[in-house]
């Protein structure tokens, strides 16, 4: 099969639920329990979108302190980064600003990324301290994408994907002539979780 190839990372805090979110939308499911992510996950899906076959390369970033001079690096040559944080957390979200700075720091050469905001955890409506227009206006701001999920539900999980993934297709419509195309296996479809590094 052929497909072009698309690098999505994600980026926020510890606990926002990224490798939940990332679970979800490669497996349609969801673990109550997930061990920290060490440095970067890395998993694969193929999508079909505008009749085109993408293979979706998307890194897992740790969002500890510890391993932010390590993961950084993977914030490079990305086509879509999303933002992720828990709608239950107000540390989360205000280390947003944080966060995007990193992005700019590491992307500073290159062409601009489709940015995305998530927030995560919309299940938990009881335990909200974030609003949805509160989430609304920082994308706003710093002119990203915005939606909300839940990545234990499975809502609008594949939306986010596909939205961000549409949005950057319909501002890089020269991207889908000048990428290489490369070669995929069958098994690629499945999710491939690699450490990679350590």
């Amino acid at each position: 099969m052929m497909a072009n190839k698309l690098k999505i990372t994600t980026i926020g805090d510890s606990s926002t639920g990224k490798s939940c979110l990332l679970r979800q939308f490669v497996h349609q499911g969801f673990e109550p329990t997930q061990n920290l992510t060490i440095g970067v996950d890395l998993y694969y899906k193929i999508i079909t979108l505008h009749s085109q076959s993408i293979k979706l390369q998307i890194w897992d970033t740790s969002g500890h302190e510890t391993f932010r001079h390590i993961t950084r690096i993977y914030y490079r040559g990305s086509h879509v980064i999303l933002f992720v944080y828990d709608a239950t957390n107000r540390n989360s979200f205000e280390h947003l600003t944080t966060w995007l700075q990193y992005v700019k720091e590491e992307c500073k050469d290159e062409y601009h990324p489709t940015m995305m905001l998530v927030g995560n955890k919309i299940d938990l409506n009881s335990e909200r301290v974030v609003t949805f227009e509160e989430g609304q206006e920082f994308a706003n701001t710093h002119h990203m994408l915005f939606i909300e999920v839940s990545a234990k539900t499975g809502t609008h999980v594949e939306d986010a994907f596909l939205q961000a993934v549409g949005h950057f297709m319909n501002r890089n419509k020269e991207w889908l002539l000048s990428e290489k195309m490369v070669v995929v296996d069958v098994e690629d479809i499945k999710v491939n979780t690699t450490c990679c590094w350590g």
